[in-house]
């Protein structure tokens, strides 16, 4: 086993390990708004599973009736990750009640920050999603959970799960395009040069990689 392949499997049991005991949900959109990553705490708040939404379009599958505290469905704009995505917030704090699988209502915080690219662009969302008492905020912020998920990572940083979110999301994009590299950079919505960049950057190497 090559040390590449060696510590990318030592990142996936802490990053696996870690999303399995936090207790606030993390999930992950790309530009598209298609769901990257949907942890076992967001399965069991509302009642979803990873299978069901993974690679679907927010608001089109799974938890898809959000809404404030007004009643108004958080469609655009007034969906955090599109106030993240087009509206530049550095951060998006929001209540929101969902309809969890079972048809249960039930309310929720998310707090989301963008995932910057190379230029300082928003290419990702990251949110961080906890459920809440029916007199909201009754209990802490999930602006806080950010410090608390690196506290629980022991050694493993924030910075280090994005990381190992991309390189998954590459390498799954090369595989659908059977390793054409300029094939994988449009179906990600990139440039090539800048997948090349990323590619280089987080260990992918393609003479190492079986498409």
């Amino acid at each position: 086993m090559s040390k590449a392949m060696d510590r990318e499997s030592s990142t996936d049991v802490c990053l696996d390990d870690l999303l399995s005991h936090a207790r606030d949900g993390v999930f992950v959109l790309d530009k598209q708004r298609r769901y990257l990553l949907y942890s076992r705490a967001c399965e069991r708040l509302t009642g979803y599973a990873a299978s069901d939404v993974l690679g679907g379009v927010c608001g089109q599958v799974g938890v898809t009736d959000c809404r404030d505290e007004q009643g108004r469905a958080l469609k655009t704009p007034l969906c955090p990750a599109w106030s993240v995505f087009k509206g530049g917030a550095p951060s998006v704090r929001r209540h929101m009640r969902i309809t969890t699988k079972s048809g249960d209502q039930r309310w929720v915080e998310t707090h989301s920050t963008p995932i910057l690219d190379d230029d300082g662009e928003p290419e990702g969302v990251i949110s961080v999603v906890r459920g809440i008492s029916d007199a909201k905020g009754q209990e802490p912020s999930s602006a806080e959970t950010t410090d608390k998920l690196r506290e629980e990572a022991g050694l493993v940083q924030l910075d280090g799960i994005l990381a190992d979110i991309e390189r998954r999301t590459i390498r799954a994009a090369l595989h659908q395009a059977h390793g054409q590299r300029s094939l994988a950079a449009k179906l990600m919505g990139i440039s090539r040069s800048r997948l090349y960049r990323r590619m280089d950057a987080l260990g992918i190497v393609p003479r190492e990689e079986k498409f």
